[in-house]
């Protein structure tokens, strides 16, 4: 339908490119929150920052990363410090 067809279209002309990042990258990015800049995201809040690291800074160049999502069980952050 056209209102499906008008986001991608939107997409497709800004975006310049995609990062995939493997779940152990995901889980790298938030024991890196929390043991570096003590913020506590869930794996979904980390994706972001698990993209720009899985990138060299020199392809990337300056970025931000939005963070949000801190509704993860103490047991898996726990787990993925600890790994």
């Amino acid at each position: 339908s056209e209102m499906q067809e008008e986001p991608t279209r939107l997409i497709l002309e800004t975006l310049d490119d995609m990062v995939v990042v493997s779940e152990d990258r995901v889980k790298d990015a938030v024991q890196y929150l929390a043991l570096e800049n003590n913020l506590v995201t869930e794996g979904a809040g980390a994706i972001a920052v698990a993209a720009a690291l899985d990138v060299d800074m020199s392809e990337r160049g300056k970025c931000a990363c939005i963070l949000s999502g801190g509704s993860i069980a103490p047991e898996k952050l726990a787990q993925y410090i600890l790994k």
